[in-house]
């Protein structure tokens, strides 16, 4: 209801109700049509629209996509952050503190920590780092002309001629 008590017939930007509907059916269509080869001006005149709404149209259609993907993509790296949390709560006390067992006649035998599930937290660790964004990339600073030539010869196998040898 507005201020004189009608029944408000517009929602965002002033636009009638119904026209963002109609407008979302329509970016839909301008997409499947530019996917199915379409140049801009063939959407606009199939759709009855200028081009440069044509354009918008499939552009915002294709912003809307992305924006799902990035939703999806931040899903499946929540449920991977989860599970390897749960991996390393499940081993990082055997692989700092070690465990207990069991000798062939039943006497408690304490074990220090164990190597495989240390690999495990380990792995884990760097899983998560990466997932996370944690550690800097590396950072390689050359400082003479020797060292440009020799890591353009490890790197990319480029043989090269040192001041040196001239």
């Amino acid at each position: 209801m507005n201020k004189k008590g009608a029944k408000n017939t517009r929602r965002r930007g002033n636009r009638p109700a119904g026209e963002e509907e109609a407008a979302a059916l329509r970016r839909v269509e301008a997409l499947d049509l530019r996917i199915r080869g379409s140049s801009f001006r063939k959407i606009a005149t199939e759709l009855n629209v200028s081009v440069g709404q044509a354009y918008a149209d499939v552009t915002e259609a294709l912003e809307g996509l992305a924006g799902l993907e990035k939703e999806k993509a931040e899903d499946c790296r929540r449920l991977d952050l989860e599970r390897t949390d749960a991996l390393i709560a499940g081993h990082f006390k055997r692989a700092t503190e070690g465990f207990e067992t069991l000798d062939k006649e039943g006497n408690r035998l304490l074990l220090g920590p164990d190597d495989k599930s240390a690999r495990v937290v380990l792995s884990a660790l760097e899983r998560r780092a990466k997932l996370l964004g944690i550690d800097a990339p590396e950072k390689h600073q050359l400082n003479t002309d020797t060292d440009v030539e020799m890591y353009l010869k490890v790197k990319y196998g480029i043989p090269t001629e040192s001041k040196a040898a001239k």
